[in-house]
């Protein structure tokens, strides 16, 4: 059964079903390219998971890293090549035993990150 549409309506109707059919393409290339960059992430979060990391602890080849010292009746720990003060514990020196007070006042130098956190937990107990 054909429909007599008047030639107005004819155009209208095929700009409409061509209309139509373009963006039914354009969203067919949007999956496709949805789809393939899902499972783009999907393999590198993956290949991520699988990989192993080493980490070890900062030390510079028999440089020292840091230097603890009295500071405001606390430990503070210093960047040992710039002076910096880094961070403070949160131990009061005055309840240290003598040679670790006197120590401090000196500076305590320290070569690894291991070193430092082994020492901040003697001053902690």
């Amino acid at each position: 059964m054909k429909i007599k549409l008047p030639a107005g309506q004819k155009r209208v109707t095929a700009a409409l079903l061509l209309a139509l059919s373009l963006l039914l393409t354009a969203f067919a290339v949007f999956a496709a390219v949805t789809q393939h960059t899902v499972d783009r992430l999907k393999a590198e979060l993956a290949a991520e998971r699988s990989r192993t990391v080493s980490v070890s602890a900062p030390m510079l080849g028999g440089s020292a890293l840091y230097t603890l010292y009295e500071c405001g009746g606390k430990i503070g720990i210093y960047d040992a090549k710039s002076g910096l003060l880094l961070d403070f514990v949160d131990v009061l020196v005055d309840t240290l035993p003598e040679s670790d007070r006197l120590a401090l006042k000196k500076g305590i130098t320290l070569y690894s990150f291991s070193d430092l956190a082994t020492l901040i937990e003697d001053f902690s107990t």
